[in-house]
């Protein structure tokens, strides 16, 4: 039988991390997970991004990479992509133009929890 702590899995951690806005708490239960879906890796890179945590840019380029994978996209909407998340979590005049880009990029490929992470951001 497996025993399972009061804190609960490595996963109910990485959300519980994510949920308090706590960068470095979701840095560190992420590092505890064998896989990241997309979507939870996007909530850890705005997090991460508003925060201002210097591990922002790693994770960026690790989720742009990680979507590159998954999408089949080309260098040019790799590179526009990892552009838009910078902007969503930096100048506030351009904000809106970039969620819109990121937003345009997620449902190019059906990537609705990504959209939904996007979407709980912006609220």
């Amino acid at each position: 039988m497996a025993c399972v702590t009061s804190q609960g899995s490595p996963y109910q951690r990485f959300r519980r991390a994510l949920a308090t806005g706590n960068p470095l708490l979701a840095w560190a239960a992420c590092a505890e997970l064998p896989r990241v879906e997309l979507h939870d890796a996007l909530a850890l890179v705005l997090l991460l991004g508003h925060a201002g945590d210097p591990n922002f840019h790693r994770a960026r380029s690790r989720w742009v990479a990680h979507y590159a994978q998954q999408t089949g996209c080309d260098a040019i909407e790799a590179e526009l992509l990892g552009a838009s998340l910078t902007a969503v979590v930096g100048v506030r005049a351009v904000q809106p133009a970039a969620r819109k880009t990121l937003h345009a990029l997620l449902e190019l490929h059906g990537l609705d929890p990504c959209i939904e992470v996007l979407r709980h951001h912006i609220a």
